[in-house]
């Protein structure tokens, strides 16, 4: 009976901070807010910055927007739905979504730059400050990563490996693949699950892909000169396979020697377009 009653109490009270989470806020009133007021950038490139209108619990507000503060040079731009606006109407317990784009003048230097986003109607007035900073970049770094480093087989085995690229870079790259293979084997990469080959793959900053690297000896009836390799081999001899990630520029940022086709790990550093 007692272990009845904690039950019930125990659901009784969890019903009830259900409740009270499920509750409404307190908050009143109209806000102009974003995600990054201040941001690092690379000089010379047009930046968006998301902006948000919220309104909690008014009525319907129609507002004007504007940048009346720009840093000197700039061009700023309010953007609705890819389109400039000048005014937005924001219906109760709602949001509406802009962006601020950002266009730098021709030969624009390091240092802080300084803008501000109004919001205005006959009852508020909403401003908010967005500081960009152009500096260094972050440095382009790339890393791969194989599940299997090392495998053994026969002459007519394929060696198949899961190969993860990451690009730990500031911004989004096109990463080529290339390989260099003993005499009689041929390497081909492919999407984790496709098998359609490819040459390159794009990869956002910060993310990561994972791709499949193949290799087999060639069909031209001669034994290849050895089985792939175990690690010890590899780190011996230098006449194994390098498998490199290079940029669409053509120079190369990351690379390792590892069993054929890939490092187990290879990370370098350099500038990804």
């Amino acid at each position: 009976m007692m272990r009845r009653l904690v039950a019930v109490l125990f659901v009784l009270l969890w019903a009830g901070g259900a409740v009270a989470a499920d509750q409404p806020s307190n908050i009143t009133g109209l806000f102009l807010t974003t995600k990054y007021a201040g941001l690092t950038v690379k000089a010379g490139e047009t930046t968006t910055v998301d902006l948000a209108l919220r309104n909690f619990k008014l009525p319907p507000q129609s507002l004007t927007v504007s940048v009346p503060d720009v840093a000197n040079g700039w061009k700023a731009t309010i953007l609705g739905g890819g389109q400039p606006v000048t005014a937005v109407q924001v219906a109760p317990d709602s949001e509406e979504r802009l962006q601020l784009r950002l266009e730098p003048p021709a030969g624009i230097g390091k240092g802080e730059y300084r803008f501000t986003v109004e919001a205005k109607s006959p009852q508020h007035d909403e401003k908010l400050p967005i500081t960009l900073t152009i500096g260094e970049e972050l440095p382009a770094k790339l890393k791969l990563t194989t599940n299997f480093p090392a495998l053994r087989g026969t002459a007519t085995t394929s060696f198949k490996y899961r190969v993860t690229v990451t690009n730990d870079s500031g911004r989004d790259a096109t990463i080529n693949f290339s390989a260099d293979a003993p005499k009689n084997f041929q390497v081909s990469f492919t999407e984790a699950y496709g098998s359609q080959q490819i040459t390159s793959i794009p990869i956002e900053a910060g993310k990561s892909k994972v791709t499949a690297a193949e290799m087999t000896a060639s069909a031209n009836g001669e034994e290849p000169e050895q089985a792939a390799p175990t690690a010890e081999e590899v780190a011996a001899d230098p006449q194994y396979e390098q498998v490199a990630a290079r940029e669409s520029s053509g120079e190369e940022v990351a690379s390792g020697t590892a069993s054929p086709p890939v490092p187990s790990e290879a990370s370098t550093e350099g500038s990804p377009e």
